[in-house]
C-alpha cells in the first residue's frame, strides 16, 4: 500500500507507471535542510516533466473530486492530463484541454488522459457555457492568458466558478492583471476539499475558488 512516508525516488516510480500517488512525503528537512533541499529541487524537475508543476496525490484529488462530483468540470492549459486524470479517476465529469504549444513533440505520447488540442480561450467559448467549473492550473508567468479565460468564463457564463492553481500575487503564475481581478469565493467545503494540498519546497502554489 502507497503511503505518504514513501521517498521522493519511490513516489517518482509511481508516476512513471502513470498512477497517481496516495502523498508526498512532508518537507521536515530538519538538520539535513540544505541537503534535502537541494535533493527536492532536483526531484521536482524530474516530476515536472512527468506530472506538471503541481504536486497531484490523491492526498487532496480524492477529496476534491468528491467535492466536484456531478458537475460539470473544464480544465484549461492541462498539459499532458495528468490532473484531469486523478479528477476523473475519482468520478469527475471533466474536459481536458491543451493547445500543447508548450510540448508539442511528446504531447500525446505522454498524456495521462485525453486531452483535445483547444486554445484556453478557444475552450471556454467551446464548453464554458456547460461547465459549473473551470480548473486552471499554473497559468505562465507575467502572461495575460489567466485573466483572458476568467474574462470569457464571465461572459459565457456568469455562474461558473474557476478553481485557480497557482501562486498569489506577486508569485511566479499569471500576471497582475489576473490577480487585480478575481474575486474570491467563499466555501468552507472547497477549502476543506484542498485542504491536503501540498507543495513543493520554496514553492507557494495552492488552489483557490474564483469567480
Amino acid at each position: 500500500m502507497l503511503t505518504k512516508e514513501m521517498t521522493l525516488q519511490e513516489i517518482y516510480e509511481v508516476v512513471l507507471k502513470k498512477e497517481i500517488p496516495v502523498a508526498f512525503p512532508e518537507d521536515n528537512f530538519g538538520v539535513d535542510y540544505w541537503k534535502k533541499s537541494v535533493e527536492s529541487f532536483s526531484m521536482r524537475r524530474k516530476f515536472i516533466e512527468k506530472l506538471g508543476f503541481v504536486k497531484i496525490s490523491k492526498r487532496w484529488t480524492t477529496p476534491l473530486g468528491k467535492y466536484l462530483r456531478g458537475y460539470r468540470v473544464l480544465e484549461v492549459m492541462s498539459g499532458n492530463g495528468a490532473l484531469s486524470k486523478a479528477l476523473k479517476d475519482e468520478g469527475v465529469n471533466i474536459t481536458a484541454t491543451d493547445n500543447s504549444s508548450w510540448n508539442e513533440s511528446s504531447w500525446f505520447r505522454n498524456s495521462w488522459a485525453t486531452v483535445e488540442k483547444l486554445d484556453a480561450v478557444e475552450a471556454v467559448k467551446k464548453y464554458g457555457i456547460r461547465s459549473d467549473y473551470i480548473i486552471c492550473s499554473w497559468p505562465p508567468y507575467e502572461d495575460q492568458i489567466a485573466y483572458r479565460v476568467l474574462i470569457e468564463m464571465r461572459k459565457v457564463n456568469p455562474d461558473c466558478k474557476m478553481i485557480y492553481i497557482g501562486e498569489g500575487n506577486g508569485g511566479c503564475t499569471a500576471d497582475d492583471s489576473f490577480h487585480e481581478a478575481i474575486e474570491m469565493v467563499n466555501d468552507v467545503l472547497f477549502d476543506n476539499a484542498v485542504a491536503g494540498f501540498q507543495q513543493w519546497e520554496g514553492v507557494h502554489d495552492h488552489p483557490m475558488l474564483v469567480k
